[in-house]
């Protein structure tokens, strides 16, 4: 990023509670209807509430306004901002309207098998008395804000002229408007705003689409066309839609951009739409564009989709999940010099590969003239763990160690071949002492062709929690004989 400064962001919008009751379902011995037996209720932030959790984990000066009503619900809102950080100034009780809220069955005995949602919706336009008090508060945020959200979950809160006033005030600030719209009608009360961000449920829904756009054979010419059918009624900067496993679709007037998904293998969809808004916005408010944005949108929506349940995605996540990413492109990189790395960069692959839960296997050695026996114990080696490192001597150390004319074969080339095999992940060369290499990469396993006890540095491994495995060397194969059979061969 090219500013690394905390950016702060207003949150309007329809604020919810989404409750999930969780239980062990069956079906009622008289009756075919279910019953549930509740082991379990959560509650947590929805709506414009879950866009601003979201935001303050990344780091983000969140301020929440919006309606709630003066209820539990109401009340969890402000306990729940409170514990993540987020300034709920703009958050007002009203006497005209409930808290509104979700409230999911899910049968936790079959993978949280959601079962039924009931909803407490707030459809009606807010009064125009609610309506002028919250602007009395909103407005005098919008200076000391970097960007806005506007969250319509079709609640009614954006029913009035709330978000025209906004998007007004807002332009005239040359402040960032970034919309979030879900199960709302049309999007003409958003013209003039930077960015609509629609999934492609909200995107059906505003064009009164009943078939899923995902299932037609030609979906995105299908998409195209619906896009320009928004982007021709209204005046707006760009149409942002996240596609799921799809990636991302950018519409704007110099054309259409496409993102594709991160490769991070995808386990769980919920919540990850929230997780793209978030890092949108994020980034968006750092002055970064529209394009770069929605990158990074994109990893967070890949990360959350990689974790296990509704997760909220931290700074440290996006770090994390980058690099995952850079090391997927890697190893999938047709070059394979790509595993050749500098101690500075190996010691951030390392840290990426132990905050997956990755063990770590250490190989050192000459690697001189490669060989079946080689071969043979670096397949071994990657057995134990997940990821095999390849600590390489230099010239000038294989040569104080083996004797002048070693190694036959020069560092780089050494390098290379071993940076060819599938089983090995990265090489580095060293001209250290090996206890200083294993210090540097701390590995799960070291491994060596020698009796544990007599390998060098073997202390230092156990220091940190890792051991030593012997795999004997193949017998009758070594580089040694190698070249004695050659020059004997050759009579050189």
């Amino acid at each position: 990023m090219s500013d690394n400064r905390q950016t702060s962001v207003l949150v309007l919008g329809d604020i919810m509670v989404t409750r999930e009751i969780r239980g062990t379902a069956s079906l009622h011995h008289l009756r075919a209807f279910p019953v549930l037996d509740v082991k379990d209720t959560i509650d947590a932030p929805g709506g414009a509430a879950k866009t601003a959790v979201n935001l303050a984990a990344l780091g983000t000066y969140v301020t929440l306004a919006g309606l709630i009503g003066p209820d539990d619900e109401g009340i969890l809102i402000k306990t729940k901002m409170t514990e993540s950080g987020v300034d709920t100034k703009g958050v007002i009780f009203t006497h005209d309207r409930p808290t509104a809220r979700m409230t999911h069955i899910v049968d936790s005995n079959k993978s949280n098998q959601p079962l039924l949602r009931i909803d407490r919706d707030n459809t009606a336009p807010v009064s125009v008395r609610a309506e002028r008090d919250l602007l009395q508060v909103v407005v005098p945020l919008l200076g000391a804000v970097d960007s806005i959200v506007l969250v319509d979950c079709g609640q009614g809160f954006f029913a009035s002229t709330v978000a025209k006033k906004i998007i007004e005030l807002a332009n005239a600030d040359n402040k960032p408007v970034i919309i979030s719209p879900k199960r709302c009608g049309s999007f003409h009360q958003y013209s003039g705003a930077t960015a609509i961000v629609p999934n492609l449920l909200s995107m059906e829904t505003a064009l009164g689409v009943h078939t899923p756009f995902t299932r037609l054979p030609d979906w995105e010419i299908y998409l195209d066309h619906r896009a320009r059918t928004i982007r021709d009624g209204i005046q707006v900067g760009a149409l942002v839609v996240p596609c799921g496993l799809r990636g991302v679709r950018i519409y704007e007037d110099r054309g259409k951009t496409v993102i594709k998904p991160t490769p991070l293998a995808a386990i769980d969809l919920n919540g990850a739409e929230n997780s793209f808004l978030a890092a949108f916005v994020w980034v968006l408010s750092k002055g970064e564009s529209i394009a770069e944005a929605a990158q990074k949108g994109n990893l967070a929506h890949g990360i959350a989709c990689s974790k296990p349940g509704c997760q909220i995605i931290r700074l440290e996540d996006m770090v994390l999940g980058s690099e995952r990413v850079k090391e997927w492109n890697e190893e999938h990189n047709t070059n394979t010099s790509s595993k050749i790395l500098s101690p500075e960069v190996l010691r951030r692959k390392i840290w990426c590969a132990k905050a997956a839960k990755q063990r770590l296997v250490l190989a050192t050695g000459i690697f001189d003239l490669l060989h079946g026996g080689h071969i043979d114990f670096l397949q071994k080696a990657k057995a134990l763990g997940d990821r095999l490192v390849i600590g390489l001597r230099s010239d000038a150390s294989a040569q104080r160690l083996e004797g002048p004319g070693r190694p036959v074969v020069p560092e780089t080339q050494r390098a290379q071949v071993l940076s060819a095999l599938a089983c090995v992940d990265y090489v580095v060369l060293f001209d250290m002492p090996t206890p200083q290499v294993i210090e540097l990469i701390r590995p799960h396993v070291l491994v060596s062709g020698e009796n544990p006890a007599e390998v060098v540095g073997c202390d230092t491994v156990r220091a940190h929690g890792g051991r030593v495995e012997m795999i004997p060397r193949t017998a009758g194969i070594s580089t040694t004989t190698l070249v004695e059979s050659i020059v004997q061969r050759h009579s050189i």
